[in-house]
């Protein structure tokens, strides 16, 4: 039965459906609930991209998940680079012939003439033995080192150059023995050479000869050592196994402690320095450093063991080294200053007693032998140190030190190390060979520069890659996030537009389902 309306002029009017070819004619539209649909997926879309882009931009996560593959674990292509380093680097050194050091012992001449000698280059071959990691983030090992001579590089053979040299071994004994009794030095005084002065064969210089061991071997004994211990030659006491257990972090715990050395022999203080700043077991051997330092500019710590302490890094500049860049850091011009012009070092002097500014005492270390240490040719020391020998010609260029280190990974990329060793006359009244020194005078030895200036082709590959291509894919991620976020949520907003028009629209099409037609 049809239903009629009779509107108020009394006109009845019948109800007329829309043919089906008039609904053909309006354009598709979306259901409201389809719309729904797509606006909750792009709001998950939208909320997920714009905390992928938080994180990206606000935090570390990208550069920590790189910088894990740093952490000393066993098994890793990490860890045998760190026990097997792929970088050999070039030692060359330098030794002082007194070339005047007869006509000075006969008293011809007043003061002593050095002439450098040199380079005599070796290559170091590293390796860590009796590795051990240990339950609370670190690893224990010892150093062992080799050389291997290139004589391409050399200015002659080892054993074709013959020097006058100062005779250490002696010099040393007397510093130790002056202080013990008259007959104590009166019994040794006949075993002792005669002379101040060595003619050596760079050779014998580098890896010790017969004459000190037999001298040694009656002196030091008093001292409870043997002259295996001394290895009295310049590089023979640099070679084979290291005396000391090293402990350092491996990073697994803290990357912020990245190679930091913990502890020495068991021991988390050196015993060497009588105060606690001075006994800091502190920074890393010099092969890595704590990323987030170097990412920061901040002051870097190498722990030199020669030395019995950590020295101190600063930074100089932003450079690039074969595409990659790095940041050169430098010690301070300071770092062997007297204690009272660096009140830093006025704990390493001994006794209250500081040797001149720009060398340091490293006696502490050489069993009380007077070992001093400084820059080549006295670099940043004072003029007494110049005046008192002639020969010594200081050069900022050739006699600085300096490591190049990528500002991300904390690796070293290039470097160079450049350390004096020096032996100060400590004389005595009953063993007078020195008597024609000056107390207190400091002669040079040698100078060793351990210099590394290119990266093997494959490590410099992956350190290449490791900052271009990370670097490439980081920027990918944040702005390609980012992107997408400001992508999904212009579409959200799109799509609640035409949600709320079609709802519109739904709502007056079923309020004009029906039209009116008069009977």
């Amino acid at each position: 039965m049809s239903e009629n309306h009779i509107t108020a002029d009394g006109v009845k009017y019948s109800p007329v459906r829309k043919s089906a070819d008039d609904e053909m004619k309006e354009p598709s539209r979306c259901s409201p609930a389809a719309l729904y649909a797509v606006a909750a997926v792009l709001s998950l879309l939208t909320a997920g991209f714009v905390v992928g882009s938080v994180v990206m931009w606000g935090t570390n996560v990208f550069e920590d998940a790189v910088l894990q593959n740093l952490v000393i674990r066993n098994d890793t292509q990490t860890f045998q680079w760190w026990v097997d380093p792929p970088v050999q680097p070039l030692v060359r050194v330098y030794i002082f012939n007194y070339s005047n050091a007869l006509e000075f012992e006969a008293g011809s001449v007043e003061k002593l003439h050095v002439n450098e000698v040199g380079p005599f280059a070796f290559r170091q071959h590293l390796h860590k033995v009796n590795v051990a990691f240990t339950n609370n983030g670190t690893v224990r090992y010892q150093d062992d080192a080799s050389f291997t001579f290139v004589p391409e590089l050399s200015v002659g053979g080892l054993n074709t150059t013959k020097l006058r040299l100062i005779n250490m071994p002696l010099v040393s004994a007397i510093s130790m023995l002056r202080k013990s009794s008259y007959w104590t030095q009166f019994g040794v005084k006949a075993v002792m050479a005669k002379s101040p002065f060595l003619h050596l064969d760079v050779e014998e210089f580098l890896w010790g000869y017969q004459e000190a061991l037999m001298t040694l071997s009656s002196i030091f004994s008093m001292f409870g050592l043997s002259p295996s211990d001394m290895r009295l030659g310049f590089l023979e006491a640099r070679s084979g196994i290291g005396r000391s257990m090293i402990e350092a972090e491996t990073g697994a715990r803290d990357m912020k402690q990245l190679g930091v050395i913990v502890s020495v022999d068991g021991e988390p203080r050196l015993r060497a320095w009588g105060d606690t700043e001075c006994s800091r077991v502190d920074g890393t051997d010099g092969s890595m450093f704590p990323p987030h330092l170097v990412e920061q500019r901040a002051p870097l710590y190498l722990f030199n063991k020669e030395l019995c302490r950590r020295l101190p890094l600063e930074f100089e500049k932003d450079l690039v080294v074969n595409d990659i860049p790095a940041r050169r850091y430098r010690p301070p011009r300071n770092v062997f200053a007297r204690g009272d012009v660096n009140p830093e070092n006025a704990c390493f002097c001994q006794s209250d007693e500081c040797p001149p500014g720009g060398v340091f005492n490293a006696s502490p270390c050489a069993f009380g032998a007077p070992i001093m240490v400084s820059l080549p040719h006295f670099h940043l020391g004072d003029k007494e140190l110049l005046e008192a020998i002639e020969g010594m010609n200081p050069d900022p260029e050739k006699h600085d030190i300096y490591l190049d280190i990528h500002p991300t990974l904390g690796v070293v990329m290039r470097g160079k190390t450049s350390l004096q060793f020096n032996v100060r006359v400590e004389k005595s009244k009953v063993l007078t060979q020195l008597d024609r020194f000056s107390e207190g005078m400091i002669l040079p030895i040698a100078w060793m520069e351990v210099a590394m200036n290119e990266l093997p082709p494959d490590l410099h590959s992956i350190l290449y890659s490791a900052t271009h291509t990370v670097n490439l894919a980081r920027q990918i991620l944040r702005w390609g996030l980012l992107a997408l976020a400001v992508l999904c949520f212009v579409m959200l907003s799109c799509t609640l537009h035409k949600y709320r028009s079609e709802m519109c629209s739904t709502r007056r099409t079923e309020s004009k389902d029906h039209v009116l037609k008069p009977l």
